[in-house]
């Protein structure tokens, strides 16, 4: 019974699907020659046998029961169409290169009726799928020109990627955990119409339930000390006599990483490694190893974003984060900030750690480390900011109140009303180690909470600029008096500047004064005031 290449093209087959190792099928669909004509009537068939590869031993002879198969058609040639529900073998898949993804495997089909043992094979292909998949972003090429694989699961998915639900159609969908040999839970409901779901780990099997119609919840363990995935594979409508035709169950499953996993908004962000590669080898380092995924983002109203520290079971977590800056110039060191939190999640509880920053907001890098059941992991997650527009800054100045008339043309010249970069959304910063929207550099020196913060930020611009006020109004009150001294008469009123864009006046009811003129020169550091008097020459 060797195979015949010139009679694939020949036969019916089903190419465009993708099986499994040691996983039941039921969208087969063979030829099956006979020694009767199918116009004379239904043929009854003992069973249909299959062999896999290019065998010509009976001995690797699948049969499948009566049970399994149904009657579909036939065709001018003479042979049947049947479709056929049966277990592919376990060692199905060639064993020539360990990395080996997907394989076209030859399939032999006879018919078994009470008049003969065998009838001659035909021959077609299947598509199986061996070994763990690619993750979803890289895909085999096989499954690109065989099937979708979007649509069938076959491509490796994060765990805790929420509930997998479906009804009729058998699914396989796979799972990386981010180690080997871990605990994990897993929950599935089958409802009255029974499934069968089964949970591999690389080809071993580590969970079946039955034929049932039942909501559980396990603990299972991965044994495979070289597969860092889980494949999950439902049968649905095992119950039923002729699974080709039966219809009307319902079931769902999900997957809860084995490993410590970091979420945001219910996404998986990153999961824990015993050797995570990515880890800034300089403390705080801007990250090279951002992606799409481990990056969040504080909005643009100064929130921070979702950060969730999740476990299978009980873990205790510590979270560095850290952020140092990039731009000073020589002569200035740049600042690095720093801020750990802790904190324990368990199972079906998870760890808030937004919460435990007690109201910072802070960005950079985030080193996270969970240790449990005696194993350290480690993820690594990174967080960028977004800018607020200029009406929502100067809304939020209003509702602190006692805003200045030039505090949005202030924050235009400091920063281009800008807190964040837009090249890497990392806090904007001077030569001089200035931060932010209202470029804080000292008196105070910015913490960490107010370069991220736009919010705090602007809270801590207006607090100095109201300082700046309050010591300018007593520069010009001590120059006044000084200027009556001098003069022995009131002192006159300190002439009228226009200063390119402000028109700075000492006379009464106006806008732009020159205490205001003072305020904005020390807020820029200016050593010297905007205006004095003139012992000397008695004059302004």
């Amino acid at each position: 019974m060797s195979f015949n290449k010139k009679k694939r093209d020949d036969h019916f087959h089903d190419h465009q699907l993708l099986q499994e190792n040691n996983r039941s099928t039921s969208r087969f669909h063979p030829k099956i020659l006979t020694d009767k004509s199918p116009m004379a009537g239904t043929i009854e068939l003992a069973g249909v046998g299959i062999t896999f590869g290019n065998s010509s031993s009976l001995s690797a002879l699948t049969v499948v029961p009566q049970s399994r198969y149904s009657y579909v058609g036939y065709v001018n040639d003479g042979s049947l169409i049947y479709g056929l529900s049966f277990d592919t073998p376990l060692d199905i898949c060639p064993s020539t290169s360990s990395n080996i993804q997907y394989a076209s495997i030859p399939v032999q089909t006879y018919a078994l009726t009470s008049t003969q043992l065998l009838s001659k094979p035909t021959y077609t292909f299947i598509n199986v799928v061996c070994g763990d998949p690619p993750p979803a972003d890289s895909v085999n090429s096989v499954v690109k020109t065989t099937a979708s694989a979007e649509s069938s699961g076959l491509t490796a998915n994060d765990c805790n990627n929420g509930e997998v639900a479906g009804a009729d159609t058998p699914v396989t969908r796979f799972f990386t955990m981010g180690a080997t040999l871990q605990k994990f839970t897993f929950s599935y409901q089958t409802f009255t119409v029974r499934d069968q779901i089964r949970v591999f780990n690389g080809n071993n099997l580590i969970f079946d339930s039955g034929c049932v119609g039942e909501m559980a919840t396990k603990t299972l363990t991965m044994n495979d000390p070289k597969s860092k995935v889980i494949r999950v594979s439902v049968n649905p409508n095992c119950g039923c006599g002729d699974p080709v035709i039966c219809t009307g169950t319902l079931w769902n499953f999900q997957v809860k990483c084995a490993v410590p996993t970091i979420l945001s908004g219910g996404k998986v962000v990153g999961v824990g490694e015993i050797k995570p590669s990515g880890i800034p080898t300089k403390e705080c380092a801007v990250a090279t190893m951002a992606t799409s995924q481990n990056t969040l983002y504080i909005t643009s109203d100064g929130v921070m974003p979702d950060i969730q520290a999740q476990s299978a079971v009980s873990a205790k977590w510590s979270i560095q984060f850290c952020y140092t800056g990039t731009h000073a110039s020589a002569g200035h060191l740049n600042p690095t900030y720093s801020q750990t939190v802790t904190g324990t999640s368990t199972e079906g509880s998870n760890w808030n750690v937004v919460s435990a920053l007690q109201g910072n907001v802070i960005g950079g890098t985030a080193i996270a480390t969970a240790v449990l059941s005696g194993q350290s992991y480690t993820i690594v997650f990174y967080i960028r900011g977004t800018n607020p527009s200029p009406g929502t800054i100067q809304a939020y100045a209003n509702s602190i109140g006692n805003v200045p008339w030039y505090f949005m043309a202030m924050i235009a010249q400091e920063s281009n009303t800008l807190n964040f970069r837009t090249s890497d959304r990392l806090p904007l910063q001077s030569y001089d180690n200035g931060f932010g929207l209202m470029q804080l550099t000292n008196s105070p020196v910015p913490d960490y909470n107010s370069i991220f913060n736009w919010k705090k930020n602007v809270k801590v611009g207006l607090q100095k600029i109201h300082d700046n006020e309050i010591a300018a109004a007593g520069w010009i009150s001590r120059q006044r008096s000084q200027c009556q001294q001098d003069l022995g008469v009131l002192c006159p009123h300190i002439p009228t500047r226009n200063d390119v864009k402000c028109v700075f006046s000492d006379q009464m009811g106006a806008t732009e004064t020159f205490i205001n003129a003072v305020a904005i020169k020390r807020y820029n550091g200016a050593t010297a005031n905007y205006v004095s008097w003139d012992n000397k020459n008695r004059v302004w």
